[in-house]
């Protein structure tokens, strides 16, 4: 700055020739760059703003600067440039970072414009409000995707910025002392930290996360897509390239989209439209990705249109095949894409496949009663099959061993039939989308005959399938609530939910996995988003080996994973780092997995909660599962240990964040209904249903399945419906039945644990005066309403016994006293020496977020007349026998011998039954049959 201008010189480091230019300003630049091209430059005036300008070369080492952009919320002392200049990220000292999406910038700063748009994503952002960066040192990664920022005199920060205005903290290194600058190495994996005493080098590592399976948790970094309109859109497909998918929807017609991932604000570009007057139904795409069959609905019909995409920018249509139908409700091709079967209401037609060229086979009708309306069909590869899926109706298996007189073998009912898919890898097995009843398995090993070998219960209702990673896992879609969940096959017989994700006020009516398995593609009625999928950024393990030094004393060498093979002695240390994404994990205990159940972890493995560290010591009794067979094999036999970890939880957290959780509790049951015979008594439940409804105004119900029944929900999810066998729905109504409850405030609710009766008074109700007996099992059970909470299994117990000014804790391992949390219950047997003693005890109860303690004490001196009769008999037994014989001899021979003395009169009621159980004194059994017989 000269005077109350600045100048502005461009020196050729060739030639050195100079070119001079000058601003009126008066303000202090306290930062400028210019951009790749030479076509603008940025400069950072203080109390000012961010200035861009257009550098036009006017001749005889002149240069003039056009103002082209401001913005005057923002001043940066470093900056970055990404994507190509088309994000702009800028840090300020006192403040934060903030990132821009220039790209409007660099379209236009040759128009003149002096008011381009530079759309801020993100502005003068930190971590904690209350403080400041306090550092200038800015880096990212050769991705792009991760955000080097510095923060002064506690290390650097770590940032996921693939969702720019939404940063998720990776990683925090600790480096007190101030950061200067931070360059990352583009070459080897090393990122340089220059303080102002010394330059510290970090090496990047790959994460050893322990996944190898998809995961659904980057819903920070996912991005909708609204390019197109979807509200009516319910197919999308991506092509081999797996850059470019097909969308067909009404009121775009057909659609190429090429997926370009670097840009934010446009991750789908439209390449080619073909418009239709007319309503799709649905369309397929050939292996190769170089034909496409659509399905039109015309007014006076339906045709297909048969199109070329070896050009996607102008695709062409090759061949048109009229029907003479009102409908088509789906169509689809064999795996070797030689059959192609459509339907049209009650009637499925056969086509044969060569090349482009179509050729009529049959019709066949299937006389369903109501005709159909929505189906799926699924050509089974390796069986002589074809499953018909009629949605909310059935599933029918038809033998087409014969294309001219297929034969319906067997038809399976279902409310749900909505999509089939069969396994590729795990090709004996068929899997259905079954609507509001979750995923069914089919075993076609059995067919003719449709078995379904497994039930996945799930939320919603279910309408897409996809398999991936060799059919060990399946994503599965929902359409009403929009969840999508990641659910294991591996073990065919025992799948389980891995994980699952929502987005708010976006169905989920299709979803699309690209070959890379990078993105899950999910369509909804907002339009398309993308969700990365690929990496799974949970917990970082680290092993090292524990060994003695020649000096005695114990290091930890880093170890790979891979052929590490430990000997008996060694010790292996563990360490266990939660970074992403949820920020405050912790992870909280760990157990040793055997047989399906977790256990406490044994002798040789200990876990430390404070440093997150497990040590293996590798002893003889942690070989157990080795077994070795003639020196030469040896079946090894895996160990599992599974981590606790405890996330932090906010509103965010929640599916519905302006809905709290909560459980509307019903305790009417209705009562069995039983049809008696005279001999037997049979039990037959009849099929029953139930309604139950809530205001609207005080919040809906959650879709969701309730297990043994069938669920339906009101459009409004007000009014809930419950159908099923009687046994099944008692046993639901007295669980809980969940609601959402909406607040005025949107905050989650605090659930405080109220005691609404004592302990001690439940105990008086059951031994008077609270008197227990001695050497017998007093069993003493509190009542499940004795706290008011939600539900009785989110609380946890603990018993401690009161012995003077100590607690002894109370378990279900001790003879004398036990304690059963799960039933709320104990077990006292006191012994003859405790006569007179008193026993008295501490309950704590905890949601791990509130407590209640409260106490009661019973008192030994009962004497139970069992054990009054054992001490009579042990002590005088012998004499009161022979003197009760003397005394009742008479009475005694009078019972046994005299017809006229009945035992007992019992007034039978017509229809009942009687047993009464006789005790006879005497081997004789013509005695025995006069007795009966009066």
């Amino acid at each position: 700055m000269i005077k109350d201008s600045i100048d502005l010189y461009i020196i050729s480091l060739k030639d050195f020739a100079i070119q001079k230019g000058q601003l009126d300003q008066q303000q202090v630049v306290i930062s400028f760059f210019v951009s790749s091209d030479d076509s603008w430059i940025c400069l950072n005036q203080d109390a000012v703003g961010i200035i861009f300008y257009q550098i036009i070369s006017l001749g005889q080492n002149q240069i003039s600067l056009r103002l082209a952009c401001t913005n005057t919320l923002v001043n940066y002392y470093n900056y970055l440039l990404i994507k190509n200049g088309s994000i702009l990220i800028t840090i300020n000292y006192w403040i934060g970072f903030s990132i821009f999406d220039i790209t409007e910038l660099a379209k236009q700063i040759d128009s003149g414009q002096s008011n381009i748009e530079m759309t801020s994503l993100l502005q003068n952002w930190w971590i904690d409000s209350t403080y400041a960066p306090y550092s200038n040192a800015l880096e990212i990664n050769q991705e792009e995707t991760f955000l080097f920022v510095a923060f002064r005199s506690v290390g650097f920060y770590i940032f996921d910025i693939q969702n720019p205005s939404q940063p998720q903290v990776v990683q925090l290194i600790q480096i007190q002392e101030d950061i200067i600058q931070i360059i990352q190495s583009y070459k080897n994996p090393y990122v340089y930290i220059q303080t102002k005493k010394r330059i510290l080098v970090y090496k990047k590592v790959k994460a050893n996360f322990q996944n190898k399976y998809p995961n659904l948790f980057n819903k920070h970094a996912s991005i909708l897509s609204t390019v197109i309109d979807t509200s009516q859109t319910k197919q999308i497909k991506l092509l081999p390239d797996n850059s470019h998918m097909i969308v067909c929807c009404s009121s775009y017609g057909l659609n190429v989209l090429k997926l370009n991932l670097n840009s934010i604000l446009q991750p789908l570009e439209i390449v080619s439209q073909i418009n239709y007057s007319n309503k799709f139904d649905s369309f397929l795409i050939f292996s190769n990705g170089q034909l496409l069959i659509l399905s039109v609905q015309d007014p006076n019909g339906f045709y297909f249109d048969i199109y070329n995409l070896s050009n996607l920018i102008s695709p062409q249509r090759v061949d048109r095949i009229l029907l003479d139908y009102k409908d088509i409700n789906s169509i689809t091709l064999s795996k070797d894409e030689t059959l192609f079967i459509f339907q049209s209401g009650n009637n499925i037609v056969f086509y044969e496949v060569s090349s482009i060229q179509f050729k009529y086979l049959n019709t066949f009708n299937i006389n369903s009663s109501p005709i159909v309306k929505q189906s799926s069909i699924v050509i089974l590869n390796g069986f002589p099959y074809i499953l018909v899926l009629i949605q909310e109706q059935s599933i029918t298996a038809i033998q087409i061993s014969n294309f001219n007189k297929p034969q319906i073998s067997s038809v399976q009912e279902s409310l749900g039939a909505v999509y089939g898919i069969q396994g590729t890898y795990q090709s004996h097995f068929c899997f259905i989308a079954d609507g509001q009843q979750g995923i069914s398995i089919i075993d076609l090993r059995e067919l003719p005959n449709i078995v379904i070998m497994t039930k996945i219960s799930l939320n919603g209702y279910q309408v897409n399938l996809s398999l991936l990673q060799n059919d060990n896992y399946i994503i599965s879609s929902q359409q009403s609530g929009g969840q999508i969940q990641l659910i294991n096959i591996f073990n065919i017989n025992e799948p389980y939910i891995m994980s699952q994700t929502q987005f708010e006020n976006e169905s989920s009516i299709a979803t699309e996995i690209s070959q890379d398995l990078n993105h899950l593609l999910i369509l909804n009625s907002q339009g398309i988003r993308i969700l990365p999928i690929k990496t799974s950024f949970l917990i970082n393990f680290e092993f090292s080996l524990l060994q003695n030094t020649n000096s005695g004393q114990q290091q930890q060498t880093m170890q790979s994973t891979e052929n590490l093979i430990l000997e008996v002695g060694q010790n292996l240390i563990v360490t266990l780092t939660s970074i992403y994404p949820q920020k405050n994990a912790t992870i909280t205990n760990a157990y040793f997995a055997q047989k399906n159940k977790l256990q406490t972890l044994p002798s040789w493995l200990s876990f430390d909660n404070h440093l997150n560290q497990l040590q293996i010591n590798v002893t003889k009794e942690s070989l157990t599962g080795l077994i070795q067979n003639n020196n030469t094999n040896i079946q090894i036999k895996f160990n599992n240990v599974v981590f606790v970890t405890k996330v932090q939880l906010t509103e965010t957290s929640f599916i519905y964040q302006d809905n709290n959780t909560g459980s509307y509790i019903i305790t009417d049951v209705q009562k069995q209904r039983c049809l008696f015979t005279s001999k037997v008594i049979a039990l037959k439940f009849f099929e029953s249903s139930m309604s139950i409804q809530i205001d609207k105004m005080s919040g809906k119900f959650v879709l969701k399945n309730y297990p043994g029944v069938i669920t339906l929900f009101s459009k409004e999810q007000d009014m809930l419906q419950l159908q099923g066998d009687i046994t099944y729905l008692n046993q639901i109504l007295t669980q809980q039945i969940q609601v959402y409850f909406y607040s005025n405030t949107y905050t989650k609710s605090k659930v405080e644990i109220q005691s609404t009766q004592s302990l001690q008074a439940q105990v008086n109700r059951i031994f008077s005066d609270s008197i227990i007996y001695i050497d017998t099992l007093n069993t003493i059970q509190f009542s499940f309403n004795t706290y008011e909470y939600t539900d009785f299994k989110d609380l946890t117990f603990q018993a401690f016994e009161i012995k003077g000014d100590n607690l002894v804790p109370v378990s279900a391992q001790t003879d004398q006293i036990s304690f059963f949390p799960q039933q709320l219950m104990f077990v006292i047997k006191p012994q003859i020496s405790d006569y007179s003693n008193q026993f008295c005890f501490i309950v704590n109860t905890t949601d791990s977020y509130s407590w209640v303690h409260d106490q009661f004490c019973v008192k030994a001196n009962g004497i139970s007349m069992v054990l009054f009769l054992n001490w009579v008999f042990k002590y005088l037994g012998s004499t009161l026998f022979f003197l009760g014989l003397l005394k009742y001899w008479y009475l005694l021979f009078n019972l046994i011998f005299a017809k006229k003395n009945k035992y007992k009169e019992v007034q039978l009621a017509s229809g009942q039954e009687f047993i009464q159980k006789i005790i006879l004194v005497t081997m004789k059994n013509s005695i025995n049959m006069l007795i009966l017989k009066t």
